[in-house]
């Protein structure tokens, strides 16, 4: 039985290999693109081994072909693994390190691939020829140039390529930014209330794309580059996050895709030439005259893999055909009858229509889109998970999983909802639009990117009083105002659901980039007194709950093991923010940060002991302090409930808060996450992007106007 199953592998191991090699290039080519839109564990655990091994097969079949293959047919078979090692166009990378790693995949697979695939075709076909060798000339020269186009896109998605490429040259000032190109009415914000096209704004994304390039390459200002396109602020909050999203999108193709080779007249020419050739192997492949000579099994997978190259690549340039990139592209060529007969009479657009209608008609949803899902971790409801969830997180931390766990179980994720972008992107968007107000000074801008909070505590007379709550490192301000914000939502009845959706929502995003993503934010990684305030506001909730301070039982007995089985399924449903909390931890809630404020506000329990416990203090304290100034406000103002909460200044600060943290965040840091989803503090920095540039033009306009007032006087 076992000599039966190894003679079979033996038998057939090429076939085998190749048909396994092909298969996961079809999971890359149909999976790959939803990591644009957020990357699932299911999803990761699909694309990533299929990334891993698709190279992994391809070469170890080459090398196998290269040592034991004697048949002439299977050696045809070499060049269709150096087209499954050039990959499907929508992955180049799986993560921004991969790109960095050009030269070694250059080097150590372009180069020895290639030439094991000639050595396997020289070696079946010496002293012959004939129209088979032909054939497999045709396509080891498909093989390689698309090999080495991957190869090529990994060098330019590196950042430093892009750095240095947005940085190559400077149009002088005289020189004009060439003519944009649009379909009628694409510029002008819809008045009757509805929706912008998505086809529209993905052009006007792609006209702004230069903005998102050079922000992430830590480049974004450019000096006398003409004047700066501003419409972006002359669309509702909506239509602008989407332009932002779209340009994120772009930024993603840039890094992870083959786009920065592929929308080039280069990468362009390979995709026509693909499908000739591809159709000239295939007719020689039938012309061949020892064809009968050959396994039957044999010739039924070259004819298979000759087809199937034949509409992966037809595919490949179709989708480059009708893709915006393309748009872009003809915008910039110097035949002028080209872009003339393309854009001047609308034929592109035409014909792009019809690759985005087939396109709704699979998939609904816009495939540019931001996740629009944001993590969130809250420190109360973390402190009050039961015995069994702290048990076996301190397993998990002792298998070194701790890191897994924290991002997987504490930590869970939201879909923000209608309410709270309108709430969030449009107080955003005006603040954003105040730069090119003139009752402000020029460095408003400025002002907005350095501070974190500062300017929403003036707004609203709480500067004084509350400016050192900020803390001096900016993580210490979030954990600050993290666990005052629970507190006063916990005890204050007066605010409305969809600011109090928002404040919540905001304040547990910033805590998860504490928590899950430090990298993100800047200043000091104050690791240690994140992990320290945990430990004591849960051994604070042990005092509250059990009457005095006990350590978690170690016993591992069965019903305990079954315990901690049933508890982890029902972990994620324990999310605060979920609509299905059960009553329980949300009462547990309420009681610990009664708790907090009690101890505060009389006995003052929290003033003692190390610094953490003055940290906590500093929290509840912030909390008395909001709480008590609302209700001094409300009795100045005679009672009555209007205008007198403090929650919209809890809402400026956190969105201050997130302004900063986008603006300080490293470019890598942002682009790392694009693999993922993205994140909504990068779609935040890249709007201030936009507004930054918007606030230089203006101020470069305003001088070159007062030199020619100076001039005529």
């Amino acid at each position: 039985m076992a000599g039966g199953v190894m003679h079979l592998l033996n038998e057939w191991a090429i076939e085998i290999l190749l048909l396994v090699s092909f298969f996961l290039q079809l999971i890359l080519l149909f999976f790959a693109g939803f990591r644009r839109v957020g990357a699932s564990a299911v999803l990761k655990l699909v694309v990533w081994p299929a990334y891993q091994l698709a190279d992994f097969v391809a070469t170890f079949t080459v090398g196998h072909l290269s040592v034991s293959s004697e048949r002439r047919l299977v050696a045809f078979w070499a060049p269709f693994l150096l087209l499954h090692l050039g990959g499907p166009d929508n992955i180049t990378a799986y993560s921004l390190a991969d790109n960095q790693l050009w030269k070694r995949h250059l080097v150590f697979g372009l180069v020895p691939q290639a030439l094991g695939a000639a050595n396997v075709i020289y070696r079946s076909f010496a002293g012959r020829t004939t129209t088979l060798l032909s054939a497999a000339m045709l396509m080891f020269a498909i093989g390689v140039l698309k090999y080495g186009e991957r190869t090529w896109a990994l060098k330019y998605a590196n950042l430093s390529s892009i750095r240095s490429s947005v940085n190559v040259k400077t149009p002088p000032p005289t020189t004009k930014r060439p003519l944009q190109y649009y379909p009628e009415r694409s510029w002008l914000p819809r008045r009757d209330g509805g929706d912008v096209d998505e086809e529209e704004l993905l052009l006007v994304a792609h006209s702004m794309f230069h903005i998102c390039k050079r922000a992430m390459a830590d480049s974004s200002v450019e000096p006398d580059s003409g004047e700066y396109d501003s419409k972006i602020f002359s669309y509702g909050w909506k239509e602008m996050c989407r332009v932002a999203e779209m340009e994120l999108s772009l930024m993603y193709d840039l890094l992870y895709t083959k786009a920065a080779v592929m929308h080039t007249w280069f990468g362009f020419g390979i995709r026509v030439v693909s499908p000739l050739a591809v159709v000239a192997a295939l007719g020689l492949f039938h012309l061949e005259n020892d064809i009968g000579s050959y396994r039957q099994v044999d010739v039924a997978i070259t004819y298979a893999l000759l087809v199937a190259a034949f509409v992966l690549e037809t595919t490949s340039l179709c989708r480059a055909i009708g893709s915006t990139w393309i748009a872009a592209l003809l915008q910039t060529t110097r035949w002028a009858w080209l872009r003339h007969e393309a854009l001047c009479t609308g034929r592109w657009f035409r014909l792009r229509r019809t690759v985005a209608s087939l396109r709704r008609f699979v998939h609904r949803d816009g495939h540019r889109y931001w996740s629009g899902t944001m993590g969130q971790f809250n420190v109360l409801h973390f402190s009050t998970r039961d015995g069994t969830a702290e048990r076996l997180g301190a397993a998990a931390e002792k298998a070194g999983l701790g890191s897994w766990w924290n991002k997987h179980v504490n930590a869970g994720s939201i879909v923000i909802s209608d309410h709270v972008k309108e709430l969030v992107f449009g107080h955003i968007q005006n603040m954003l639009r105040s730069v090119d107000d003139k009752s402000y000074p020029a460095s408003k801008l400025d002002s907005i990117r350095m501070t974190r909070g500062q300017l929403a505590l003036r707004r609203h007379g709480l500067y004084d009083d509350l400016v050192s709550s900020l803390g001096d490192e900016f993580q210490e301000g979030i954990l600050t105002w993290h666990v005052a914000t629970d507190i006063y939502l916990a005890v204050s009845g007066r605010a409305t659901p969809r600011l109090t959706e928002a404040v919540r929502a905001l304040s547990n995003y910033m805590m998860f980039l504490v928590a899950v993503r430090p990298d993100m934010l800047p200043g000091l990684q104050l690791r240690r007194l994140y992990q320290l305030t945990c430990d004591d506001l849960t051994r604070i909730w042990r005092q509250t709950k059990n009457g005095h301070e006990s350590s978690p039982t170690s016993s591992f007995s069965f019903i305990n093991v079954l315990s901690m089985l049933t508890r982890l399924l029902q972990l994620h449903v324990d999310d605060p923010t979920s609509t299905s909390t059960s009553t329980s931890r949300t009462t547990d809630i309420k009681t610990l940060a009664a708790t907090l404020l009690h101890d505060n506000v009389h006995s003052h329990n929290l003033r003692h002991g190390d610094d953490v416990r003055s940290h906590v203090f500093a929290g509840a304290l912030l909390a008395d302090e909001l709480l008590r100034k609302e209700k001094e406000r409300r009795m100045s103002a005679g009672g009555g409930g209007g205008g007198t909460s403090l929650l919209p200044a809890i809402f400026e600060v956190w969105v201050e808060m997130l302004l900063y943290a986008g603006n300080r965040c490293s470019r890598e840091s942002h682009a790392k996450q694009l693999n993922s989803g993205g994140e909504l503090i990068t779609l935040v920095w890249l709007l201030a992007e936009h507004a930054g540039l918007y606030r230089i033009d203006k101020t470069k306009q305003q001088l070159k106007y007062a030199r020619n007032a100076s001039v005529l006087v």
